[in-house]
């Protein structure tokens, strides 16, 4: 939903914070734009939010990216090796 002007029309200055860099608003408008663009066009791409708390977090899925890696919340601070280890040994 775009932000209006005095005038209650939208306009383009409404998405800039100076002139040239996007405002929140804008942010917010281009980021709901492609989220809903990789939706259509790249479904496989698309993160689908947690279950649970409906965010985006280490329960979200994307069943196009493969994973490489462990979640910032699998690694032990103390044991940090372990968490990247091929079968977490």
């Amino acid at each position: 939903h775009a932000p209006s002007s005095s005038t209650g029309k939208s306009s383009w200055r409404d998405f800039l914070s100076d002139g040239l860099h996007l405002s929140a608003s804008g942010n917010k408008i281009v980021g709901e734009s492609l989220i809903e663009i990789i939706d259509q066009i790249l479904p496989e791409l698309s993160v689908k939010p947690c279950p649970t708390t409906g965010g985006i977090n280490s329960s979200s899925v994307c069943v196009g990216v493969k994973r490489i890696g462990p979640w910032h919340d699998e690694i032990d601070h103390k044991k940090p090796k372990k968490a990247f280890d091929a079968e977490g040994a």
